[in-house]
């Protein structure tokens, strides 16, 4: 695959046909705030809870590497948060040969607590980067990754050129305001998106051009190749913007 073109993360997860389908939707509703061209589909995080003998397997066979995140670290807010509050009892990274870094390895508290069985909270996230896209060698590290998983959770991206009408997402809850990120929990009518996330990307990856990124997350059950997306509702929040 090294001298093949580089898979696209959708492709990666075997969603590259069905976000096509849903895409092309997208691009013919004629929103009033989004051009018909300048709206993209993307899958942005994959979220598992292996076995802690698995990902020790998964080392050893591969030779990756496994290291403590660090204070100074972009997410070190992130994992301090959950220390300090007991969710997590470690955090790591997992570092592949590429140097690819962005596999987030957390030992939740309440996952383990009554449990013989450690198991470990994984996150593959910045899948779907416009300034950063995937070699090909790191799509082949992570698929080593991931037929080894069942993934239970996805990041749906949806990136515009065009800033998205975050008022109609009213419609589905109280929406939350951190700095300039818009959350919103548990959406109203919804059964398997379970948070939005809208923000200017441009502004936060100090992107050249103009970028707003609004972000589903949606529970899943399987295999790569055979993930279960919510289609239906994705295409509701499609209808609001």
């Amino acid at each position: 695959m090294s001298g093949a073109k580089p898979l696209t993360p959708l492709e990666l997860v075997g969603l590259g046909t069905d976000f096509e389908v849903l895409a092309k939707y997208a691009q013919n509703r004629g929103y009033r705030n989004v051009g018909k061209s300048s709206l993209r589909l993307g899958i942005d995080s994959i979220r598992a809870t292996p076995l802690k003998s698995t990902i020790e397997r998964i080392l050893t066979q591969t030779g990756w590497n496994k290291k403590e995140v660090q204070s100074h670290s972009k997410i070190s807010a992130h994992a301090k948060r959950k220390k300090a509050t007991k969710e997590v009892t470690s955090s790591f990274y997992i570092i592949t040969h590429t140097g690819f870094k962005n596999i987030l390895l957390e030992t939740p508290h309440a996952l383990n607590q009554s449990s013989n069985y450690t198991k470990y909270k994984l996150t593959i996230y910045g899948l779907s980067q416009p300034n950063k896209p995937l070699s090909s060698t790191t799509i082949e590290e992570l698929q080593r990754l991931l037929k080894r998983l069942e993934v239970i959770e996805v990041d749906i991206c949806l990136d515009s050129t065009n800033a998205l009408n975050l008022e109609a997402l009213r419609a589905f809850g109280m929406i939350d305001t951190h700095f300039t990120t818009a959350y919103l929990h548990n959406p109203k009518g919804l059964s398997y998106i379970t948070k939005l996330c809208y923000y200017d990307k441009q502004a936060k990856d100090h992107l050249k051009d103009t970028l707003y990124r609004l972000e589903l997350t949606c529970t899943t059950r399987g295999k790569i190749g055979a993930l279960f997306v919510p289609f239906d509702e994705v295409k509701e929040i499609l209808n609001t913007l």
